[in-house]
Order: structure tokens, then C-alpha cells, then sequence
């Protein structure tokens, strides 16, 4: 009897490493360009968002709302580098009048393992007023995700 059961476990046990074998290996695909129209956001009217990405690195990032075309320089694309398009999100909000009043925010998020294996969530969110034309602030914060 004994050895009848230890058979069936070793039998048992080759089935599941083949079935995990034959497992898919499913993987996600890396955006290159995203573009995104909103509905109507309030006093910023119709937002629109415009990105590509090469090897990790921001080529274009165009915001439009209040009306105006925003570009991000050269510089201000090098703050985002590593954050995956697929981690976009548009948000909008009335604002506090003495920081620029109505603000569109572009947010994107990405997940990493620092290097004591951690796992943390970045962000970085791109701000337009409407009080403030042709100024854009990003602000990147990391926190650790329990």
C-alpha cells in the first residue's frame, strides 16, 4: 500500500511540472505613443493629451487645455523618464486662485524594486493653471508599497 500512494504522489507531481511548463508566459506590451482626448474639464474646456516615448525616455508631451498647447522642453521630458504611458491618468480641479487657480494635472505612476528589493510606487504629476500661462510644474514623490 505504501508504495502504491508514493507512486501516485511522484505521478501527480510530474503532471503538475508539465501542466506549469505548458503555463502561459504572458507578457505586457510597451506603449510607444498615446494620445487621449477628454470631454470638456470645466473652465480648462477640452483636454487633450499627446506622448511619445523611445526606449524609456519622453520625445513629446503636449497638453492642451484653457485653450493653449503646452510642450515640455528637453528638460522637463528628462523628469519623466521611466514612466511607462500605460501609467497615464488625466485629472482636473477648480484650484486654489493664489497657486493659479483651475489646474489640469497629467499623473503617471510606475511600480520598481529599489535595491534592497522593496516594492515602490512612484509618481509624477505635470500641473497647468490657467492663471499661470506657459508655466508647468512637476512634482515626483515614491512611496513603498506594503
Amino acid at each position: 500500500m505504501r508504495y502504491t500512494e508514493c507512486v501516485l504522489a511522484v505521478v501527480c507531481l510530474l503532471m503538475g511540472l508539465a501542466q506549469a511548463a505548458r503555463a502561459s508566459q504572458e507578457q505586457h506590451a510597451v506603449w510607444r505613443s498615446v494620445k487621449i482626448a477628454c470631454d470638456k474639464c470645466g473652465e480648462a474646456g477640452e483636454v487633450s493629451v499627446e506622448a511619445s516615448v523611445q526606449e524609456g525616455t519622453y520625445k513629446v508631451l503636449k497638453i492642451v487645455a484653457f485653450g493653449r498647447e503646452h510642450v515640455l522642453s528637453g528638460n522637463e521630458l528628462s523628469k519623466l523618464r521611466g514612466f511607462p504611458l500605460s501609467g497615464v491618468l488625466v485629472t482636473h480641479e477648480p484650484g486654489y486662485r493664489e497657486l493659479g487657480g483651475y489646474t489640469v494635472s497629467l499623473r503617471l505612476t510606475r511600480m520598481f524594486h529599489d535595491k534592497s528589493k522593496a516594492l515602490l510606487q512612484e509618481t509624477a504629476v505635470i500641473s497647468i493653471c490657467k492663471g499661470k500661462p506657459g508655466q508647468t510644474t512637476i512634482f515626483k514623490s515614491q512611496a513603498k508599497v506594503e
